[in-house]
This record gives structure tokens, C-alpha cells and sequence, in this order.
């Protein structure tokens, strides 16, 4: 495994013939796949977000093969992906799957992001036993009898593959099952023959016939579960049906279609480390929460959900909260010890959004890395006053703050802060080593209007004196003093107005232009998008899969 920031050709390896196995990283790496075929005794292969181009159709002929994984740049397929980061890179890796047929000891197969084409039947074999298939474009069909072996299936954004749940009976050994923004059809009680461990239905694309349903009561008979995650996927039932499974993942989104009922106190046998609820009619007071022991992972969209955060003390794991359009009551004091406790503590992540908070934000946890109020009334008359040194995102959009409002922000070198939607005039007060996010402010018109006819009104008399003398020219070493004086009085006065816009910014003893942007870096960007996602769609964990 070659580091990270190791660059250069591929080929220059060709040397190395007894080469077993081979992980490159980062687009520093370049080439072609036919370089691979200096390396006849491959069995694990992985090429992460390179530049290595050609046809997949060489790695058919490495028979050794038992472990490939080539994961082109994010979102490198050119169908539209909400969830790309990247949707302008297109992948330099393209070829028939069916070339891999060859790779008859092929045990695991993950391909992401790159631009192959075929049937999906074509990537089976009896020798596999995961495969992992992301944002592929051009890949059509349905598994098929090729994949008994399998005990892992993970497919996430192939809108042209459909996955009748009844035929998946034919892989007795199947244990991680994940289907995000795929064609699903038929009932989730045909799983029941299965012993899934983990099971992920998200977004199914919409099909004409036999579209797929979800009663929880069938999902009760699956006992060996530990993680379920069902995203608008016409989910139905009452949660009490899941009473008696030992999941540490739940998560439950319902859609027009479906409706999920019940109470958090049916929850509480589960040993649950991550809950996620939204759309859902599941409700109870808040207080019941803190005796999820293992908690440390909550999120909660417009359920039925009441009560302060007085649960989060106490919770020893506890260090990830999003909350938005709940029934909180109190205020936010408990934030003060939150995580306090925890094991997990060094990056906590705290959302309350669409909350109707008011009052102040109280001293915040030692190792807090975002902070997310949108939505609130936080500082409607309060000053905003943050010593937070670690923290790296805040955003207070949509606060009713005004410019007299924010006096005191110590976070992190670097840090982000949101103040969009808000009622910001110009100019805006600087924090030196932190990037603010602000929309247009309201500049000084009379002023600028002012100082721009004065400035217009000078440019027109220095022209027609100017004029009456002589031809404003650059002039010549030898010119008189006059001469040049003439010259640089004129050009001063040309830039008289960008001065009028100047005078605007500095009246109030301040500036714009220093960490002022409309938008942010590129590295602020990861920043912002990965704590901006509302929704649940997160498929499984870094526990079953890195890869999704």
C-alpha cells in the first residue's frame, strides 16, 4: 500500500513481476491499466481516485485476481447526482464488465465512479461473495443465479438496475444488504428467509409495477439484524413490531405513501448507538432518551418529539445531535455539559434548527467541531458571544441578527461562519481568521451617490481644462514638474470612484475585505455540505462498509 501522497507513472513499477498486492491513492498516480499487466500475480488490486485510464477489459486477463476495487473521482458519472461533489469529472476508466468474466477467483468486487458498461448479470461468479457498485451509469439489469455466493450486496445510484426482492432468496448466505436509489420491487417479506445482519433501503427509484412495500410486521420476523435503515421506501406499521430486535442502527423515514407510528418507548430494548427519525408519527418526552446508554448518534426531523435536552447528561457515548422542527422546551444550558463525559468526545457535532430557541447560547462544550442554529431567534436582542477555539463550522443563518449583535467569536483558525438570511448592513465587522458567509450587505447610498456625482462633476472640469491647455500625454523624462503633476492629477481623479465606494466601507472603522466571501473554499465547501444534509440518507456505516 503506497502512501497517499506518493506520485507518479504507473509503469515505472513494471519492474516489480512478483507483485502480489497493489492499493494506489489520489490523482497523482497516472498510467494505464495495461501497466497492471506487468504484474501477473495480483490478487488485490485497489485504485482510489487516480488518473489511471484505459479499458477494464486488461484486468480481465490478471486470472489471480481475488479483491479489485477501482474508485474513479466522486460523482465522475454524468447522469445528474444530487450527491456528487464533483458532477463535472467524468471517469477515464470505461469498458465492458463482462471482460472481467476471466476472474474466476474473484471474491470481492467494488467499482465506483467509473464509466463501465454492461448487464449486471455479467459481474457474477460463483466465487463472489461482495460486491459493491456506485454511482455506474451504464450498467443495466438484475442479479441474477451468478450470485448465490454473495454475502454482501451494496448498490447505490444505478437508476437503470432493478432488484426483485423475491429473487434474492437465491443468496442463502446474504448477510449486508444495501439498495439506495435503485429499482426495488415486491415485498420485504421475502427476506424473511434470509439471515440479513444489516439492511439499507433508500430512495428506490419509482417503477410502474410491483412497486416495493415495507410493512414493519414483516421486518420483525429478520432477528438477526443489527442495523435497519428504511428511507422513503413506502415504510408502514407501528414500531412496537421491532420491539424485540437487538438493533444498534435504526432509522426511519416515511413518505406520503407510508405511515410509521408509535412511541420512543418501544424503542427501549434496543441497544441503539444511532437513531434517526423523520416524517415519522413516533413521539414521546425527550427524557426517554437518556436511557439508550449506548447513544451517541441522534437525529430527529419533524416527529412528534417534546422536551430540553436534559437526556444528553449522562449518555456516555453520546457526541453527534441533530434536531430540527421538534417541541423544545427550556433552554440550552445543558449543551454545557454535553459530551462531557463521553468517550467519543473529541468531535461533537451539535444541530438545533427550526427550534424557535431564544435566549443566549450558553458556554459550549470543550470539544465541539459544529454548531448549527439555523432558524432560530437566538440573538434577536442578545449579543453573540462564542469561545469556542475548536470549533471549525457555525452556522447562524436565518437568526435575526443585525450588526451590533456580533462582538465576540473565538473559534478555530480557519473557521466557517454562516450569517446569511440575516439583517447585516454594511460594513461588516472583520474576525480576523475567520471566513464569514454573508450575502449582500446594504451599502450607504446617499453617501456613495453623493461622492460619485462629486467625483463625475471633478472629472468633467479637469477634462475641459485639460482640454483648453493641451492633450492630457505620458510625459517625457524631460517634461517640467508641471507637466507630471498635470498628469498624475488626472489619473487620481480617474479613480475617484472606486474612492466613493471605499469611503462607504471605511466610514463605520471597518472593512470588507478581508475574510468576507459569498462563497466558500474549496475546503470550507466539504465543510458546509456534509453538515448541511438534512436528510437521512447515509446508507451503512464505516463499520459494514468505507466504501458507501
Amino acid at each position: 500500500r503506497l502512501p497517499a501522497e506518493f506520485h507518479g507513472y504507473l509503469g515505472l513499477l513494471h519492474n516489480l513481476t512478483q507483485l502480489t498486492h497493489l492499493s494506489l491513492t489520489g490523482p497523482s498516480i497516472t498510467g494505464s491499466l495495461d501497466d497492471l499487466l506487468h504484474f501477473p500475480r495480483l490478487t488485490y488490486l485497489s485504485l482510489r481516485n487516480t488518473m489511471v485510464r484505459g479499458s477494464i477489459a486488461a484486468l480481465g486477463q490478471l486470472t489471480a485476481l481475488e479483491v479489485l476495487s477501482i474508485q474513479g473521482p466522486s460523482g465522475a458519472s454524468g447522469v445528474a447526482n444530487p450527491s456528487s461533489k464533483h458532477p463535472s469529472v467524468r471517469s477515464a476508466i470505461t469498458g465492458p464488465v463482462a471482460s472481467l468474466h476471466g476472474l474466476r477467483a474473484l471474491r470481492a468486487l467494488n467499482l465506483q465512479s467509473i464509466d463501465v458498461s454492461g448487464e449486471l448479470e455479467d459481474m457474477g461468479r460463483p466465487s463472489l461473495q461482495e460486491l459493491r457498485l456506485l454511482y455506474l451509469p451504464y450498467v443495466v439489469g438484475s442479479p441474477g443465479p451468478s450470485f448465490k455466493s454473495l454475502s454482501t450486496l451494496m448498490i447505490k445510484d444505478l437508476p437503470n438496475v432493478r432488484v426483485p426482492l423475491i429473487a434474492l432468496n437465491d443468496m442463502p448466505h446474504l448477510k449486508i444488504l444495501s439498495l439506495i436509489r435503485v429499482q426495488v420491487t415486491g415485498s420485504v417479506q421475502g427476506l424473511q428467509g434470509l439471515g440479513l445482519e444489516h439492511l439499507v433501503l433508500n430512495d428506490p427509484v419509482p417503477t410502474t409495477e410491483d412497486q416495493l412495500d415495507v410493512p414493519l410486521t414483516a421486518v420483525q420476523q429478520m432477528r438477526h439484524l443489527f442495523t435497519l435503515e428504511l428511507v422513503n421506501a413506502n415504510v408502514h406499521g407501528d414500531v412496537k413490531s421491532l420491539a424485540n430486535l437487538s438493533l444498534e442502527s435504526l432509522s426511519l423515514q416515511a413518505t406520503s405513501s407510508g405511515h410509521i407510528t408509535g412511541t420512543l418507548h418501544d424503542l427501549l430494548r434496543m441497544p441503539l448507538a444511532t437513531l434517526r427519525l423523520q416524517d415519522c408519527h413516533v413521539g414521546g418526552p425527550m427524557g426517554i432518551l437518556g436511557n439508550f446508554r449506548a447513544l451517541y448518534h441522534l437525529h430527529l426531523v419533524n416527529v412528534p418529539v417534546y422536551g430540553s435536552l436534559h437526556f444528553t447528561r449522562g449518555l456516555p457515548e453520546f457526541n453527534w445531535l441533530f434536531l430540527s422542527g421538534l417541541d423544545l422546551r427550556g433552554d440550552l444550558q445543558p449543551l454545557t455539559k454535553f459530551s462531557d463525559f463521553s468517550t467519543k468526545s473529541n468531535r461533537v457535532s451539535i444541530t438545533l434548527r427550526n427550534m424557535n430557541i431564544n435566549g443566549s447560547i450558553p458556554p459550549l462544550p470543550r470539544h465541539i467541531k459544529y454548531l448549527d442554529l439555523q432558524a432560530n431567534r437566538l440573538f434577536s436582542s442578545t449579543p453573540i458571544v462564542i469561545d469556542a477555539p475548536n470549533l471549525q463550522f457555525l452556522n447562524l443563518k436565518d437568526n435575526g441578527i443585525t450588526n451590533g449583535l456580533v462582538q465576540h467569536l473565538n473559534l478555530s483558525s480557519g473557521a466557517l461562519v454562516n450569517l446569511h438570511d440575516n439583517y447585516l448592513g454594511c460594513p461588516l465587522r472583520i474576525f480576523h481568521g475567520v471566513t464569514v458567509l454573508a450575502g449582500p450587505c446594504t451599502e450607504n447610498a446617499v453617501v456613495f451617490v453623493v461622492l460619485l456625482l462629486m467625483a463625475i462633476f471633478l472629472l468633467m472640469v479637469s477634462a475641459w481644462f485639460f482640454h483648453k491647455r493641451s492633450d492630457v500625454r505620458i510625459p517625457e523624462a524631460n517634461s517640467p514638474w508641471t507637466t507630471w503633476l498635470q498628469f498624475l492629477g488626472f489619473i487620481i481623479l480617474c479613480r475617484c470612484i472606486s474612492v466613493a465606494d471605499l469611503v462607504t466601507d471605511f466610514a463605520g472603522n471597518a472593512v470588507m475585505f478581508q475574510d468576507i466571501a459569498s462563497e466558500p473554499s474549496c475546503g470550507h465547501a466539504e465543510i458546509y455540505w456534509r453538515q448541511s444534509r438534512t436528510g437521512l440518507g447515509f446508507g451503512l456505516g464505516p463499520a459494514v462498509a468505507d466504501d458507501f
